[in-house]
């Protein structure tokens, strides 16, 4: 982990090929800019370390949510969010001047879930 100013850098130690990039946006908000897992490599639990990772190093910073962009077609990309406790917050329609939209997703960090009774 490289860590820079409200900037966390995770490198693997393969060529730098799988990667993580983590910044805090203000006291309650971080967003996953990006991760990537080289293809050769995925499904093996990486990104999910990734995840993890982040998480706790944003929990220690006192982050409350993390967020990120997904294109909605990515469905491998999508489950991993889904899987790891990312719900979908708002869906972006042609984002970035295209034809494919992405998703918001967001998990709530460092809170206790509350149930209803």
């Amino acid at each position: 982990m490289e860590i820079y100013k409200d900037m966390i850098t995770g490198l693997n130690i393969d060529n730098n090929k799988n990667h993580v990039v983590f910044r805090k946006l203000n006291n309650w908000l971080g967003t996953i800019e990006k991760l990537y897992v080289d293809k050769d490599k995925r499904r093996k639990g990486i990104a999910t370390k990734f995840l993890r990772t982040i998480e706790c190093f944003a929990i220690a910073d006192g982050i409350g949510k993390l967020s990120l962009l997904c294109r909605s077609d990515n469905d491998a990309a999508v489950a991993l969010y889904l899987k790891n406790g990312f719900f979908i917050e708002a869906t972006l329609k042609r984002h970035y001047s295209s034809d494919t939209n992405h998703y918001v997703l967001s998990k709530f960090i460092g809170v206790e879930k509350i149930e209803n009774k």
